[in-house]
């Protein structure tokens, strides 16, 4: 029924979407058969189809494609996240980028803000945001808390309680041990892990990473990979089937 009389009002919202009476959604397209739970918090947003976001989840100015879901407590802003990805409870992602099939572990932060160094007689945000927690001395932001935006790829795994450094850009097929602080870029099927995160090992040889980054099978249409979901059980079977795709 609150979903009906949303709909009614808010023509941004689909009629077959769930969304729970406690829920904030202000300025935010909902696709169908979206589910939104309690005491979540969506504005300024895209919310693409069969989406779930669970309870306490912020989402703000942010663009979700379709099929994603949003833990509980996890907080998006100026988030692009791709199909099929995922975001697990407790994280907290900002100006970033996630391509499709992506799979974000809990506690998982990017762009920690930073403080003035130099110059600024005081680091206190104080003196330089006018949204200081402890009130402000300025009415206009003078020193950027954040970094470079960080680019993620598309079939990326990142473990649990991983920190991704302002401006990083992690590869296709990647994955990040748990606990790991992402200081520089990823190279694509590569596992990193570590404080700050090295190449352990690659998930396969060159001749199949090169063939799987060809493929972009994570841009096909989702009934073409519904369709040749068993060969992923595989990697060696996925890759013949490519081959002879391209023989043809």
């Amino acid at each position: 029924m609150i979903t009906r009389l949303l709909c009614f009002f808010d023509k941004k919202i689909s009629a077959s979407a769930r969304l729970s009476a406690l829920a904030s959604v202000k300025n935010t397209t909902v696709g169908e058969k979206c589910a939104v739970a309690k005491y979540s918090n969506l504005k300024n947003s895209y919310i693409g189809e069969r989406c779930r976001i669970y309870k306490r989840a912020r989402i703000y100015g942010s663009s979700l494609s379709g099929f994603n879901t949003v833990g509980t407590c996890s907080k998006l802003k100026n988030v692009s996240l791709g199909v099929h990805s995922y975001v697990s409870k407790n994280t907290s992602l900002a100006e970033i980028t996630v391509g499709n099939f992506c799979s974000i572990g809990p506690d998982v932060k990017n762009h920690l803000a930073s403080h003035p160094t130099d110059v600024f007689v005081s680091s206190h945000p104080a003196f330089y945001s006018p949204d200081s927690p402890t009130g402000s001395f300025t009415d206009q932001l003078r020193f950027n808390e954040y970094g470079e935006n960080v680019m993620v790829g598309n079939d990326v795994w990142i473990g649990a309680e991983s920190l991704l450094m302002d401006g990083v850009k992690v590869g296709n097929g990647a994955i990040i041990a748990a606990r790991s602080v992402v200081t520089k870029d990823v190279p694509p099927y590569a596992i990193v892990g570590g404080t700050p995160a090295r190449v352990i090992r690659y998930r396969f040889d060159d001749g199949m990473i090169e063939l799987l980054e060809e493929s972009q099978w994570w841009n096909w249409d989702l009934a073409e990979i519904r369709k040749s979901a068993y060969l992923f059980h595989d990697v060696q079977e996925f890759s013949k089937m490519i081959q002879r795709n391209q023989t043809h």
